[in-house]
């Protein structure tokens, strides 16, 4: 297994059972990992296992969708935090962004107190079925909101995921930190990635091997 020092590792699967999950979570503390993405519900029982470990934490907020209030999100979000959460994904899908970009400020701004106390926010989007001219509108749009940390796409294939970095990469004076969720990956694709002005890769398979 290669060092995972600057992959995130995503465990979002509703229907991973406890055993799995807590054999997962130990090959990946004896595999070096330092980040694991889990579910809200998944949270707790994650910091209990890895309690002499220095793995970080993370978890996703509203997702996959992204369809609830920002009032729901945010006290999403203050749980997952308390429950032991280092950094947190937020859910806003497309038609926020597009059609009430006021609220989408607005649960930033909710947010950030929550972030500064506690740990990083990022906005997740889901992009497997998001056509390339609607991606560059997004990202066009993200960066007025205040959104800068963007976390993209769900156990894409590599191609896929070079794609969006090319479609991301920015030559303005606000860049984007972008985090790229792959199923897979050599060293050689990261760097490619790397390259392409990726800041983070999520992985959500792992050779053990």
């Amino acid at each position: 297994m290669e060092n995972k020092a600057s992959i995130r590792v995503r465990l979002l699967d509703h229907q991973m059972s406890d055993d799995l999950l807590k054999e997962t979570v130990y090959r990946l503390v004896a595999g070096g990992a330092t980040e694991i993405v889990v579910l809200p519900t998944q949270i707790a029982r994650v910091k209990y296992l890895l309690a002499d470990s220095a793995i970080q934490i993370g978890s996703v907020i509203d997702f996959p969708l992204g369809a609830s209030t920002v009032e729901k999100k945010v006290f999403e979000a203050a749980h997952a935090y308390q429950a032991g959460a280092g950094f947190l994904e937020v859910c806003v899908n497309l038609a926020d962004i597009f059609e009430h970009p006021v609220r989408v400020k607005e649960l930033r701004e909710s947010l950030f107190s929550l972030a500064l106390s506690n740990g990083k926010l990022s906005f997740y989007l889901d992009t497997r079925q998001v056509k390339e001219l609607t991606l560059v509108k997004f990202e066009r749009a993200m960066k007025p909101l205040g959104w800068t940390l963007l976390s993209l796409g769900e156990d894409l294939p590599y191609r896929e995921a070079l794609r969006l970095a090319e479609i991301f990469k920015s030559d303005t004076a606000t860049k984007l930190a972008l985090t790229i969720n792959v199923h897979q990956i050599t060293s050689q694709e990261k760097q490619k990635l790397v390259a392409n002005g990726i800041t983070r890769i999520a992985i959500s398979h792992l050779n053990f091997s």
